[in-house]
C-alpha cells in the first residue's frame, strides 16, 4: 500500500513542477517580418504580419538600413502609438521574427484621411461647410 500511495504523489509532484515551469514562461506576441522582392510595378518592400492578430503591413523597402528586421523595427517604433520590440528570432529561410509584450497596439495605424465638405457650385468654385450634405 506504501508503494502505490509514493506512485500517486509522484506525478502529481511532476506535474505540479510544470506548471510551475509553464506559468513562469513570459509570455510575447509574436511579427513575421519578410522581404518581398521588386517586381516590374514594385520596387522591394518588407510585409509585417502580427500573428496574434492578423493584421499585415506592406512598407517600401529603406536601403539605409542592412536587414528588413531593421527597418520593421523602425516602422514599429515610429508609429503615433510605438511598439517596443524586445527579442528578435530568425529562421533558415531569410524570415524573422520580433517579439514584444505589447499586446494591445495595432500595427496599423496611419492616420486615416479625413473628407473634405465642399460643395461644386456652377461655376466651378468650392465652397466649404459644416455638417452633413
Amino acid at each position: 500500500m506504501a508503494n502505490r500511495n509514493k506512485s500517486v504523489s509522484e506525478p502529481t509532484q511532476k506535474s505540479n513542477q510544470m506548471k510551475n515551469y509553464f506559468d513562469n514562461i513570459k509570455r510575447y506576441r509574436a511579427f513575421s517580418v519578410t522581404y518581398r522582392p521588386a517586381t516590374n510595378l514594385r520596387g522591394g518592400r518588407i510585409r509585417i504580419i502580427d500573428n496574434r492578430r492578423g493584421e499585415r503591413v506592406t512598407i517600401p523597402y529603406d536601403y539605409k538600413y542592412d536587414s528588413p528586421w531593421e527597418i520593421a523595427v523602425t516602422y514599429l517604433l515610429n508609429l503615433p502609438h510605438p511598439i517596443q520590440i524586445e527579442s528578435l528570432g530568425m529562421s533558415n529561410d531569410d524570415s524573422h521574427v520580433l517579439l514584444t509584450t505589447d499586446f494591445s497596439t495595432s500595427i496599423k495605424q496611419a492616420e486615416k484621411k479625413q473628407a473634405k465638405n465642399r460643395l461644386l457650385n456652377m461655376d466651378g468654385t468650392t465652397e466649404s461647410f459644416e455638417g452633413e450634405y
